[in-house]
């Protein structure tokens, strides 16, 4: 029972010394009373014995309860004024203003934080935009080309010439001619053939068609396009 008495007493003591205003009063009249404290701990009962004559708990009321001194009543009644101030008025004054600075100083940060997140933000749909207006002129561009294309196949068909004579010959295109104006188009008789590679290239390319059954050639509008050229430019 005497324990669960002391336990309650030491936690309502320690719940009230650990508040703001119990806290500061205790730190404050410490402050004015150091002397008591520091004999109390530090200094021997015969020391202040042999220098004053007194008990160490008589010499300690006389400095605590010296009504005769005016530091007596400064001393306690000076830890209240402390109290008040720290806990109502410095707060007021100094603790309060400096939240408010270091909360602004916070929402400054998340605000430049936001903005040059928005500009990099702003950046990046800058760089869609103009990737997509690159894709929009190249695809604008390539509709037009297909319908240049479609309109004047012979635009692509020149390039191929072009290509052609930089891998054939002229003697590679000429078993081409012989055929198709010397032999009737037929692609081999006597004394007479027109190579494998070059009817394979004349015939995927579209230059020619054939007609397996009676073993001849004739030309497409492409290849008649290449057989006026090389004619042009042998």
């Amino acid at each position: 029972m005497t324990n669960e008495i002391t336990d309650s007493l030491i936690k309502n003591l320690n719940k009230r010394l650990t508040t703001p205003l119990y806290g500061t009063f205790l730190v404050s009249w410490v402050v004015f009373h150091w002397k008591a404290f520091v004999i109390l701990l530090f200094v021997s009962e015969d020391k202040i014995w042999q220098s004053t004559g007194l008990l160490k708990s008589d010499y300690l009321c006389k400095i605590v309860y010296n009504f005769q001194s005016i530091y007596f009543y400064i001393s306690w009644i000076a830890p209240f004024i402390l109290t008040y101030f720290v806990i109502w008025k410095f707060s007021k004054w100094f603790s309060l203003p400096a939240f408010i600075k270091e909360e602004e100083h916070r929402t400054a940060k998340k605000l430049v934080r936001i903005h040059e997140q928005k500009k990099i933000e702003m950046e990046e749909t800058n760089l869609e935009k103009e990737s997509i207006k690159k894709l929009e002129v190249v695809s604008e561009k390539t509709k037009k080309q297909e319908e240049i294309l479609k309109s004047d196949p012979t635009i692509s068909w020149l390039e191929e010439y072009k290509n052609f004579f930089k891998k054939y010959s002229n003697k590679d295109f000429n078993p081409i001619i012989e055929s198709l104006y010397q032999h009737r188009g037929y692609i081999r008789m006597q004394n007479f053939e027109i190579p494998k590679e070059i009817l394979a290239y004349a015939h995927s390319s579209g230059l020619i068609n054939i007609d397996y059954g009676s073993n001849k050639i004739d030309l497409t509008d492409k290849g008649k396009f290449f057989v006026k050229n090389f004619t042009l430019n042998p």
